[in-house]
């Protein structure tokens, strides 16, 4: 089984360096050992409004992302739980609950 690697800080930091030297992200993804396709979503989720990648600014995004998922697949797990727990207790609700796991599961 392939095992994954997120980009650490100081990988984004030799990004940012290298983007200022007008360097393309084919050479860049060569010189961090990653494949192109990781450093070209890297640069196109973590660029600011201004079309300039900060490294500061990528980690930021990135711990973020990472603690809201977190959070996300807790609540992906505890909520099919609860509503069994609800169904099995109070049949009638079951509908209710239902309708609002599905409405819960499709905000992620």
């Amino acid at each position: 089984m392939k095992q994954y690697h997120h980009l650490n800080q100081a990988q984004r930091y030799q990004i940012e360096a290298l983007l200022g030297q007008s360097i393309k992200p084919k050479a860049i993804a060569l010189q961090l050992g990653r494949h192109v396709d990781t450093i070209q979503r890297e640069i196109k989720r973590s660029t600011g409004a201004d079309g300039i990648y900060r490294a500061c600014q990528a980690q930021t995004l990135n711990d973020t992302r990472t603690e809201i998922w977190g959070q996300v697949f807790q609540y992906r797990i505890a909520i099919p739980k609860f509503i069994a727990l609800c169904a099995a207790s109070m049949p009638a609700r079951c509908r209710f609950l239902f309708k609002f796991r599905l409405l819960v599961l499709s905000l992620f």
